[in-house]
């Protein structure tokens, strides 16, 4: 029972490593993006979404 409560653990611990990663990705090609939209709309969306997933991406770590 115990090898499964292991097992279980490693793979949450793998999904959140996949979701930090990924969000850190994300932070990283915002920016990017807000370069490249040719809309105002877009651009002001964008960087409202940056400002939001920010702050989050440095709390997985603690």
């Amino acid at each position: 029972m115990f090898d499964k409560i292991e097992i279980l653990e490693d793979r949450f611990e793998l999904k959140l490593q996949s979701w930090y990663n990924a969000e850190k990705q994300l932070v990283n090609a915002l920016p990017k993006m807000v370069a490249g939209a040719t809309g105002q709309r877009l651009r002001l969306g964008i960087k409202k979404h940056l400002r939001e997933t920010e702050p989050r991406s440095g709390t997985y770590n603690e």
